[in-house]
């Protein structure tokens, strides 16, 4: 068996929102996380700016490897990259722990995450002589 390669990997926080006592614009919050994580697409459109289906950044970089998306959700945030998942979390850690101090947001994670990881292999074999001792 062999590695061939990783396919797009997912990690997810959850996060609690708490109401805002000010609005206020998201253009300083996108061109910020287009500024510090080189991402070639971000939201340009109120359409885009949707927290229900995701509000979406695309192929940013961090820590020298690229991230293929980031998306904000209403109740979470999800980092996808070809990379290992534990890449996709340490983004999603440092963009908590930046964003909601350098902009004031009543943001915060809460203890639930989940994953996504998905590989590669080739077999040169017979993949039925591998399965026969579970039979």
């Amino acid at each position: 068996m062999h590695l061939e390669k990783y396919l797009p990997g997912h990690a997810i926080r959850f996060i609690e929102v708490a109401e805002a006592e000010r609005v206020q614009s998201p253009i300083p919050i996108i061109n910020s996380l287009q500024e510090r994580y080189g991402f070639v697409e971000v939201p340009r459109t109120v359409a885009d700016l949707d927290f229900k289906t995701g509000v979406s950044f695309l192929r940013g970089y961090f820590k020298n490897k690229i991230i293929d998306k980031f998306q904000i959700y209403e109740n979470g945030i999800l980092c996808q990259a070809e990379q290992d998942n534990a890449l996709c979390d340490d983004f999603l850690g440092e963009v908590l722990d930046w964003l909601p101090q350098k902009f004031d947001l009543p943001i915060k994670a809460n203890k639930i995450r989940a994953y996504l990881s998905q590989v590669e292999f080739t077999f040169d074999g017979n993949l039925g002589d591998f399965f026969l001792e579970f039979l």
